[in-house]
């Protein structure tokens, strides 16, 4: 089943956004730590484990929350088949900072021309936990076209939420569109990279 839902009616999976901001040079102006009870997270993935300026990644869009880990999300969709990338998210389940490697859950193969990237973190790497959400992991999803070629484009996160929450929808999941901001709203190209959000994460309620 679906929701769509406004943050004043979200008590239990309302989300606080900490007065925090870095401009990322070229990149982001809104990079920003969000909170939940005693947890907190960045609002983007980045390119490097030290966040270093110009190396933001994705915005992270998506919350797995009541009985989620890493590999169960990963399940959901398309397995944790294929090599890519490792990014970076910093997060904080209570116990202070650490930086949460991810390459990553991707859909179909190197041939097929549009694939579909999940990135889902929690900061031991499986899952995080409070009492608002339970055990929960949070992701950033980007589309990669024709990838590995000179004329290669990535990006659409907005997009591919709203197909993660579609999958799900189908798949019986309890579904919360656009459920809270992380005040990630983009929408610019960057080279061959299509920044899309509109700052809203959706969540996924899985049992």
């Amino acid at each position: 089943m679906r929701y769509f839902i406004s943050i004043s009616l979200a008590i239990i999976l309302s989300i606080l956004i900490l007065p925090f901001s870095i401009i990322q040079a070229g990149e982001v102006e809104n990079f920003t730590i969000c909170s939940i009870c005693e947890d907190a997270w960045y609002n983007y993935d980045g390119e490097s484990s030290s966040y270093d300026a110009d190396n933001v990644d994705w915005p992270i869009n998506m919350l797995f929350y009541n009985n989620a880990n890493v590999g169960k999300v990963m399940d959901i969709y398309w397995g944790g088949a294929w090599p890519a990338s490792n990014m970076y998210l910093y997060c904080d389940d209570g116990g202070g900072w650490v930086v949460d490697s991810e390459t990553g859950s991707k859909s179909g193969d190197i041939l097929t021309p549009t694939r579909y990237h999940m990135r889902i973190y929690a900061d031991d790497g499986y899952r995080m936990y409070n009492t608002s959400y339970g055990y929960y992991c949070i992701a950033s999803i980007h589309k990669d076209v024709n990838e590995g070629l000179p004329y290669a484009e990535y990006g659409w996160s907005e997009d591919m939420e709203d197909y993660v929450c579609d999958y799900a929808d189908n798949e019986g999941y309890t579904v919360y569109e656009d459920y809270s901001s992380y005040g990630n709203q983009i929408y610019e190209w960057q080279g061959n990279h299509y920044y899309q959000s509109n700052g809203y994460a959706s969540a996924v309620n899985v049992t």
